[in-house]
């Protein structure tokens, strides 16, 4: 709520012909005279006196910075976070329906399109590491998504090593096999 009633405001040659308009006369440059609240223009960075509507305290914001805060919520609010976690929650509501922007569904959709590995790094760090991805990419959703893969053989330790590193990072279903018994992977894809 805004307490103040009126604003000390300093006379520059911007602002002259508006407050002449408004019946205010003319001193000097730079010199201060008291303004109605009502008459201050909407872009002043006069400091004003206002009330949180949520808490109560006192505080001093710029008047444009004020009424920008009014736009959707016409309620004033502190810099104390629970204030203004009220008010962004009250704005959620007005415009989103809901309280936090994270509830909803596109936010969550873009989240993990943005966190997405693409499937062509995917299929290019497995044929790096001479593994044969199965699954379609179609099975891929995001990089939690169980993919299946052909390992044709591990002969050194550190090639176990390696494999279960990577196994680790991409969190995929293992089909082990020796490459004389299976000659085209994509048979194992109906087993």
């Amino acid at each position: 709520m805004l307490i103040s009633k009126t604003a000390m405001i300093r006379w520059n040659g911007f602002t002259r012909k508006w407050y002449e308009e408004k019946g205010y006369k003319w001193t000097k440059v730079n010199e201060l005279f008291e303004c109605k609240i009502e008459d201050v223009q909407i872009n002043s960075t006069v400091k004003v006196e206002a009330k949180c509507d949520y808490c109560g305290e006192i505080f001093y914001p710029e008047y444009r910075r004020l009424l920008n805060a009014r736009e959707l919520i016409n309620k004033d609010c502190c810099s104390n976070r629970l204030c203004m976690g009220l008010k962004s929650k009250e704005v959620n509501l007005q415009i989103y329906g809901v309280e936090y922007y994270t509830q909803l569904e596109s936010f969550r959709e873009r989240s993990r399109k943005m966190q997405q590995t693409p499937f062509e790094k995917v299929l290019q760090d497995f044929k790096d590491k001479n593994l044969i991805l199965l699954s379609k990419e179609s099975d891929y959703q995001n990089d939690r998504s169980r993919l299946f893969l052909f390992v044709l053989y591990i002969k050194m330790l550190e090639s176990k090593k390696l494999i279960m590193q990577i196994l680790k990072r991409i969190k995929v279903v293992v089909i082990m096999v020796k490459e004389n018994y299976v000659r085209n992977p994509v048979d194992l894809m109906e087993v």
